[in-house]
């Protein structure tokens, strides 16, 4: 949904004083290729075009801003978003002369926007608030300033443009805003570029009539991209008019919010609304690091992690739904061995999924000026980072249905590789702990870690340590597809660092497969196309170590449960194990040794994008890279998905 031009368009309907001289074009112009752009533009020259620049997008805004300079060189480019690098950079201009303005990431767009339209034909940029210009290369900011206080929302955007809702709402998100700002200064966050930004609220029942809209025309999921859903009373009121506009409409079908960084309560009221209407499948706790040291590095303000974790635990009891952890990898004060302890803190409390997002340093946080760089002593490398599980090779043929989440563009950003408390060699020692652990839960290695514990009082990270240095690094895999598939990992992140060249963080499960990887999803994937290999190899490692010949028998149970590409819904399987592994795990039976039948009755599968079970298809293919593709589509792709079955029944053989 183009939710920054509805808002602009309307809030010049509304304010401006020359609305009828403007003609405001296609505002889904950015779906187009940039020739069909260009091809538009020859149909309709622009006087001034805006772009919106952030990670995802500000290469290729490069380019075709850069184009319509060349072709239009009176129009007039206006660049806006987090990702303009004035603040701590005076040569933006000279690199990008092609651009005229820039509205900073923390200055609201519409007013600045009116007042350029309406002084358009005696146009002075230094009298419009707020706005970084250039004179010859050299840049300058406008010294008049801007109340963010005396803004005024426009009313109903999407009413106002209800001409343009003609389109297809299959896979359809808006990306909604009850309100704008954040009081908080977190160094890694631009939000509000670092600084107490006053949170301005939306009109309660302006939101309301907006979110009654979209949902009478059937957008599907809804993102409410405030900094701190919560933080207002009234958030709750949104929430549950949401949850009645669901049963009236039947949309949205999913919502996902940011969650308040304080006011707990609001924040579980709003949370047991989500899960209870269905509108979430899943809580989100975004803590960025559970170690208070580092929290203080990072000036995070937080709920107390156990009283948050407490709080949602009590809603799992209740309505059974995972709980996943954000963070973020290599801030200042992390470390090999707190990422460790952040393992065992997470797995101890039963958490689902743990994948902490790699520190990108983005041009209006406090962390990207020279101060913060010296302080922590910050080194980045510039390279590519995919949003998605997965993205088409080149010339690779786009498979119906998945084209929208597969054909992302990548994020070319400087991430941090090393601080004052960790090097280059232990971020990506790092990178593939929590690849692998943030993956053991779906694959079925916290069946292996809870034994362990169990018997030998031996803790998770005490696992994943052994698995990543022992077993994936030193290559002792007793397959050598997996020697080259897992324990080249490291070897190719050391190279992505050392390297100028090597620019991508993706990975290539083989020539013939036409897609290309995130790190988490090949990591699962890897497992469930070499579940024996993988687990023979893991458990013979910890079973001769810890001299325990049941973690033998316990490999097989594990191969056995998981859903590979052989494994066939309409057949089921069926195996034996000498001990009772199923009952010991799920109704904590003492483990028994005798000889346990088990048969898989899992007939239906998770699909990637929704909480329904449904049929896949990917047994019946004849072509092996068909087939591979599909059981990747249906089974792997969402590495947050259980991966081994959820129906089996065990018999003891007398």
């Amino acid at each position: 949904m183009p939710i920054l031009w509805f808002t602009s368009k309307t809030y010049y309907e509304e304010r401006g004083s020359k609305v009828n001289e403007w003609n405001w074009c296609d505002p889904f112009i950015d779906e187009l290729s940039t020739d069909a752009l260009l091809e538009y533009c020859e149909k309709h020259p622009p006087n001034i075009f805006g772009f919106s620049v952030f990670l995802w997008s500000y290469l290729e805004i490069d380019v075709i801003a850069k184009t319509i300079k060349e072709l239009y060189p009176d129009c007039l480019i206006v660049y806006g978003g987090p990702q303009n690098n004035n603040k701590y950079s005076f040569d933006f201009f000279q690199k990008k002369p092609w651009v005229d303005v820039v509205v900073p990431g923390d200055v609201y767009g519409e007013p600045i926007l009116c007042q350029i339209l309406d002084q358009f034909d005696n146009l002075n940029i230094a009298d419009i608030p707020e706005v970084f210009y250039h004179r010859k290369g050299f840049q300058f900011k406008s010294k008049v300033q801007f109340a963010k206080r005396d803004f005024t929302w426009p009313k109903n955007i999407f009413k106002s443009q209800e001409k343009y809702f003609n389109f297809d709402t299959n896979n359809s998100m808006v990306v909604y805003e009850t309100s704008r700002g954040c009081p908080y200064k977190c160094i890694y966050c631009d939000w509000g570029g670092g600084v107490y930004t006053k949170v301005v609220k939306k009109p309660i029942e302006t939101v309301f009539a907006e979110l009654e809209f979209l949902c009478s025309h059937n957008i599907e999921t809804f993102y409410i991209s405030d900094a701190n859903f919560g933080i207002f009373k009234e958030d709750i009121d949104i929430i549950k008019h949401v949850a009645t506009l669901k049963k009236k409409y039947g949309y949205p079908k999913s919502v996902m919010v940011e969650n308040a960084k304080n006011n707990l309560d609001r924040v579980m009221e709003i949370q047991e609304v989500l899960i209870s209407n269905k509108l979430s499948f899943y809580y989100k706790l975004s803590v960025q690091n559970p170690h208070d040291d580092i929290k203080k590095n990072i000036e995070r303000v937080d709920i107390p992690f156990e009283d948050h974790l407490a709080a949602i635990r009590k809603l799992r009891e209740k309505y059974n739904a995972p709980i996943l952890i954000e963070t973020i990898l290599g801030l200042p004060g992390d470390s090999y061995q707190r990422t460790l302890e952040s393992i065992d803190l997470f797995q101890s409390h039963d958490i689902e999924g743990f994948r902490p997002s790699i520190w990108q340093l983005l041009p209006e946080t406090p962390a990207f000026g020279p101060e913060m760089r010296e302080k922590f002593q910050i080194k980045t490398k510039w390279f590519e980072i995919y949003t998605v599980p997965f993205r088409y090779k080149n010339n690779a043929i786009v498979d119906q249905g998945v084209s929208g989440i597969a054909n992302k563009n990548p994020m070319f950003s400087e991430n941090v590789i090393s601080t004052y408390s960790y090097s280059e060699q232990e971020w990506c020692d790092m990178l593939v702990l929590t690849m692998l652990s943030g993956v053991g839960k779906t694959v079925g290695m916290d069946f292996l870690i809870k034994y362990i514990n169990d018997v030998h009082d031996r803790s998770p990270s005490f696992y994943y340590d052994h698995l990543y240095r022992e077993i994936v690094v030193n290559k002792k895999f007793n397959d050598p597809i997996l020697n080259d598939k897992l324990g080249d990992i490291p070897t190719k992140l050391y190279n992505l660092l050392e390297d100028p060249s090597a620019t991508t963080i993706e990975f290539d499960i083989g020539k013939d497969f036409p897609l290309l990887l995130a790190p988490y999803v090949y990591v699962v994937f890897t497992i469930m196309l070499y579940p024996k290999e993988f687990f023979t190899s893991v458990t013979n490692y910890f079973a001769n170590l810890l001299d325990d010949d049941k973690i033998l028998d316990l490999g097989i149970f594990l191969t056995q449960i998981m859903i590979d590409i052989d494994y066939d819904p309409n057949i089921g399987r069926k195996f034996i194990t000498e001990y009772n592994w199923y009952s010991y795990y799920n109704n904590e039976r003492a483990l028994v040794k005798s000889k346990y039948e088990y048969t898989l009755l899992d007939s239906q599968l998770k699909f990637v994008s929704n909480d329904d079970n449904e049929y896949s298809d990917y047994p019946s293919h004849s072509d092996p890279i068909q087939k591979m593709k599909q059981f990747f589509y249906h089974r792997a792709s969402n590495p947050s998905r259980k991966k081994y079955a959820q129906k089996i029944v065990e018999q003891e053989i007398i």
